[in-house]
């Protein structure tokens, strides 16, 4: 009895090739048997490296099947998906920039309170420098 072949993938689709932080992709493997027995495989998706998730497939003489896969991309960038040989661009748009903090006004700190306080120093001073001279 001879051993079953190796599926071969033979295409990779996303639904979507741009997202958000956060956004759902749905990943489209394709894998085959063009041999004349059956065949079986392991398969790892694998983004930028990573495994995301892995399937066993096994598949009859001239069989082809599908297996699809939704990943969640959160960081900003272009992220590689891989399936055997075949691969796509995920890439996350926005969420890259830090929100700046609008100053929340101080009760009692405003420009007339500065101005105030400058004229009070200003009166001590010059009531020191006039007390000298008598």
């Amino acid at each position: 009895m001879k051993s079953p072949l190796p599926a071969n993938v033979t295409g990779l689709s996303a639904n979507r090739t741009t997202v958000e932080p956060g956004g759902a992709v749905e990943v489209v493997a394709t894998v085959a048997n063009p041999g004349d027995r059956p065949a079986s495989g392991t398969f790892a998706v694998r983004v930028d490296g990573e495994v995301r998730a892995e399937w066993t497939t096994k598949l009859a003489a001239n069989e082809t099947a599908t297996h699809r896969t939704t990943l969640v991309f959160e960081v900003p960038g272009e992220h590689v998906v891989r399936v055997g040989n075949r691969t796509v661009t995920v890439t996350v748009e926005g969420g890259g920039a830090v929100p700046t903090e609008t100053p929340l006004p101080v009760p009692g700190f405003g420009v007339p309170a500065v101005l105030g306080a400058f004229v009070a120093v200003l009166a001590v001073l010059l009531a020191r420098v006039g007390g000298r001279r008598t």
